[in-house]
């Protein structure tokens, strides 16, 4: 029975954690401008129904905030693990180094 061997690409996870950060701070910062466009603009939003408006947005920031959150340690997990399996990968290969040919 032959076994199978998956290796992951470090650089590669390490590069999703990236991404993962930037877009959780770019979501981050579009919805900022959003609330402050909501909060800060005169005539719709300064009705009943921008009350309205302004708090279901306001509730949904809370939502979001848990969101982000849960995204940015996915992010650092996805870094931190790349950077586990680069270290380990060393680590064997400097092993094998050092074990005399035969």
């Amino acid at each position: 029975m032959a076994n199978n061997v998956v290796k992951i690409d470090p650089f590669k996870v390490q590069k999703a954690g990236d991404t993962v950060l930037t877009e959780s701070q770019k979501m981050e910062k579009a919805l900022n401008a959003i609330k402050d466009y909501v909060n800060n603009t005169k005539s719709f939003f300064q009705s009943d129904g921008g009350d309205k408006t302004r708090q279901n947005f306001n509730s949904s920031a809370a939502k979001f905030a848990e969101f982000k959150k849960f995204t940015d340690e996915y992010g650092q997990f996805l870094q931190s693990y790349g950077k586990a399996q680069e270290k380990l990968d060393d680590e064997i290969a400097n092993i094998g180094a050092k074990i005399p040919k035969l």
